[in-house]
């Protein structure tokens, strides 16, 4: 299985239950159940920074997915701890 089809498939088991939403100017990040549209994960300063830059390098390495799928398979391991 090559990777992108790894970030496919992450994005989709999270898409099933969440957004993200990213704001790059605070920055922070809010992983938002769809069910109820609460935040189920909210992170800002240095933890938003991390996930931001692990996106945004995962996403220009692989130049073949879109960023919001990266964004949504990094969030992956977030919704596997609640």
């Amino acid at each position: 299985m090559k990777e992108h089809d790894i970030i496919n498939e992450q994005a989709q088991y999270v898409s099933q239950t969440h957004t993200i939403d990213t704001n790059f100017s605070i920055p922070s990040v809010a992983i938002i159940n769809k069910d109820t549209n609460e935040t189920d994960i909210f992170l800002q300063s240095h933890e938003a920074d991390e996930f931001i830059a692990q996106v945004t390098a995962l996403w220009q390495r692989l130049q073949t997915v879109s960023y919001d799928v990266v964004e949504l398979s990094v969030a992956k391991p977030y919704i596997d701890c609640l």
